[in-house]
């Protein structure tokens, strides 16, 4: 699948005739040492920021599997009707980033803020409404993957909690694409590690083990990590564009 997909991808964009100005007039050249300078500078800390993100969710599972097999099969339904909502609103993160990288590219830095501003508007409401059906329909959901009561009852606490999760995941990603596309990597990798690592992981081990939670006190730490995310990266954003919106002074 992986395969067909990467291939799929490379006959389309070098076939699709609104790309083809866009290509290189041969593909083979000396390598750019500059370009690939900068494509690292703004590549590295995006793929740190990835890792700690995924492998602080990874561990979160495993933290599950600690607790019981129960605990681990409602993990991964909840976390994958998360995920599938998730999913919208990473599009429109990447959506952000593009835009906001034409905008800073052109000059046009007083659109910055208000394209940002709109992409955050855009994922708190649609996860918003995800986070209602959450909240009310918890236990139709969990009803589709499984009909053992007692399994049915802990996934419809955790699509509860996910009602929370939900509203601070959107908001974070597409602060965190629009910091990229301003060319903001290395402060938000930092502000990932510190998030994840450093307050969602001892977190939810402290509710979930410490106070004896289980599977639910695990997801209020993940909520901790998101919120906290959430409110940092957004804070960094509104401050960055604010700059910018500053004419220059002679």
């Amino acid at each position: 699948a992986r395969s067909a997909t990467a291939i799929t991808m490379v006959v389309y964009t070098t076939r699709l005739p609104s790309l083809r100005r866009y290509q290189p007039r041969r593909w083979l050249a000396p390598i750019c040492r500059a370009t690939l300078g900068r494509l690292w500078k703004l590549g590295w800390p995006s793929a740190m920021q990835h890792l700690v993100e995924v492998g602080a969710f990874v561990l979160a599972g495993l933290m599950m599997g600690w607790i019981g097999t129960q605990s681990l099969a409602a993990h991964q339904i909840a976390i994958q009707c998360a995920a599938t909502s998730f999913m919208l609103t990473l599009g429109l993160a990447v959506a952000v980033c593009v835009r906001i990288g034409h905008a800073v590219g052109a000059g046009q830095l007083r659109r910055v803020r208000r394209i940002g501003g709109v992409g955050l508007a855009m994922a708190a409401a649609f996860m918003g409404v995800v986070a209602a059906l959450f909240i009310l329909f918890n236990r139709n959901i969990a009803g589709w993957f499984v009909d053992e009561p007692e399994l049915v009852a802990l996934t419809a606490s955790l699509l509860w909690i996910a009602a929370f999760f939900q509203i601070a995941d959107g908001i974070q990603v597409v602060a965190s694409n629009a910091l990229r596309g301003m060319g903001d990597v290395r402060v938000p990798a930092v502000i990932a590690l510190f998030c994840y690592w450093g307050a969602q992981i001892p977190f939810a081990a402290l509710m979930g083990f410490h106070f004896k939670l289980g599977a639910p006190g695990i997801w209020w730490g993940l909520v901790a990590g998101l919120v906290l995310s959430a409110i940092w990266l957004t804070a960094r954003f509104l401050r960055l564009s604010r700059r910018l919106e500053k004419p220059p002074t002679a």
